[in-house]
């Protein structure tokens, strides 16, 4: 079983876009803009795409009850809590749970199609439950544990031993496996640090390439020798004499 407190920390996170999955909410670039780093968002057609897609309601009843008509089986109590007390998918670790319609038609078409390379067939106690491409993460049903299914590993040949390889335990637990991605920060956040100090070290090579400079090979270029720095990059705000 999962617990209140749990659940309720899973439903305070994913009600951010930034932080519900580990997929950026949007396509990120690192500007200097407005006297500061920055983080900005641009579409294919340099507008701001749009938002992200709202984060479903809970599960209803009758959305469990198909769920399980079209698997043939009950589902774990633990995944109807999850299902039921946050969101009917949208959450979670990589590209966050599938809703459970999408888990039914992934682990039937699984069955249907055996998807190791020597014609392997799929583990009948795992349930695909996330939104990972190419490979999934997987419900035990056996155990309780989360297996992860890495289905780029089968590109090593079609022998038995590759098929069993691919799959390794992730979490020994489904507790385990969200409070292990609760306590990691959101990939907004990491994010944007990583994309700072990549806006960082391209001013530390533009600053390197004027300084390299004569006074002669500056003033060429109409700037003054005392402040030359501040006239051009003293609008980004940044510590200039720091880099």
């Amino acid at each position: 079983m999962l617990s209140t407190d749990l659940i309720d920390r899973l439903k305070r996170r994913a009600a951010s876009p930034d932080s519900r999955t580990d997929a950026p909410s949007q396509s990120p670039e690192t500007s200097l803009l407005g006297g500061a780093l920055k983080i900005v968002r641009v579409g294919l057609d340099g507008e701001p795409p749009p938002g992200p897609a709202p984060l479903p309601p809970p599960a209803s009843p009758q959305d469990v009850a198909t769920a399980e008509d079209s698997l043939g089986f009950a589902l774990p109590e633990e995944l109807r809590q999850l299902y039921r007390g946050v969101a009917d998918g949208g959450f979670g670790p990589s590209g966050g749970l599938a809703s459970l319609e999408r888990v039914a038609t992934r682990y039937r078409y699984f069955l249907a199609n055996p998807p190791g390379e020597g014609g392997q067939e799929w583990p009948r106690h795992l349930l695909p439950i996330n939104l990972s491409e190419p490979g999934a993460d997987c419900y035990d049903r056996a155990s309780g544990r989360i297996v992860y299914w890495d289905e780029e590993s089968l590109a090593d040949g079609p022998g038995d031993d590759v098929w069993e390889r691919s799959f390794r335990i992730e979490a020994d637990s489904l507790s385990t496996w969200l409070e292990t991605w609760l306590s990691s920060p959101p990939m907004a956040e990491t994010l944007s640090q990583d994309m700072e100090a990549l806006a960082l070290e391209s001013l530390r090579r533009s600053l390197a390439h004027w300084r390299a400079m004569t006074p002669e090979q500056r003033a060429e270029m109409g700037l003054p020798e005392e402040g030359w720095e501040k006239e051009l990059f003293g609008h980004l705000g940044v510590d200039l004499e720091g880099l």
